[in-house]
C-alpha cells in the first residue's frame, strides 16, 4: 500500500510512515504533524480518516486497498496541495465589481470548459452560480461553496473552484493504476471538492 502512495503523490512533499500498522501522510518537515491523512489497516475494512490535532473525521471505509490509498492521496492533496494564486482571479473580480458581467462570463468561457462550471442554473456535476439581484450562491452537486454572496465573492468562487475541478481532473486522467475503472471519476471530484464520499 505504501509504495502505491509513493507513486500517486509527488513524494518530496510528503511524509509518509508507518505508525502501529497505520499509514500517516503530512506535509514533508512538518516539526510535529498536526494535519494528516491516516490509513488504518489494521482490521478487516480499510479506514481513510482526515485528522486535524485531536480531531479526526473518518472519510472512507472500505475493503479496497487500492481505493482506499487513492481516496487517501485525493485527500492529501486536498488538504496539503492548495492551487497556485492566480492573478486572473482578481481581474476577474475587478470587473463583476464593476459591472461587467458580460466581461466575466466571457472570461469564463474561455478559461474553462463548459463541463466545468455552469452560471445561471444548478447542474449538480458543475460548480454552479446561481445569481439573484446582486448576491449569489456557488454550488456543488447540492452543497453550497458559498451561500449568499456578493457577486464579485461568488464569481470568485466560481473560479477558484472550477480550477479546482479541473485540477483533479488532470490528475485523474494522469496516474496510471491497474483497475483504476473501479474508481469513478465523480468520486473523486467529490472527494476533492467537499472532502467527503458521494
Amino acid at each position: 500500500m505504501i509504495s502505491l502512495v509513493k507513486q500517486l503523490l509527488a513524494y518530496d512533499k510528503y511524509s509518509i510512515d508507518v505508525v502501529n500498522d497505520k499509514i500517516i501522510i503530512t506535509i514533508a518537515d512538518a516539526l510535529y504533524p498536526e494535519d494528516y491523512i491516516e490509513v488504518n489497516y489494521q482490521k478487516e475494512s480499510i479506514v481513510v480518516s482526515e485528522v486535524h490535532r485531536a480531531d479526526s473525521r473518518v472519510i472512507v471505509d472500505t475493503t479496497d486497498k487500492q481505493k482506499a490509498v487513492i481516496y487517501a492521496c485525493v485527500l492529501c492533496m486536498r488538504l496539503f496541495e492548495p492551487l497556485s494564486r492566480d492573478a486572473r482571479v482578481d481581474e476577474l473580480k475587478k470587473q463583476v465589481k464593476n459591472d461587467n458581467i458580460d466581461w466575466a462570463n466571457s472570461f469564463l468561457e474561455n478559461t474553462f470548459s463548459g463541463d466545468t462550471y455552469a452560471i445561471g442554473i444548478e447542474e449538480v456535476f458543475k460548480i454552479s452560480l446561481i445569481a439573484y439581484e446582486k448576491r449569489a450562491d456557488v454550488k456543488y452537486r447540492n452543497e453550497y461553496l458559498a451561500q449568499d454572496a456578493n457577486l464579485v465573492r461568488a464569481y470568485g468562487v466560481l473560479y477558484n473552484y472550477s480550477k479546482k475541478l479541473e485540477n483533479i481532473r488532470e490528475w485523474y486522467k494522469k496516474i496510471d493504476v491497474d483497475n483504476l475503472k473501479d474508481i469513478r471519476i465523480d468520486e473523486i471530484e467529490t472527494l476533492y471538492i467537499l472532502g467527503k464520499k458521494i
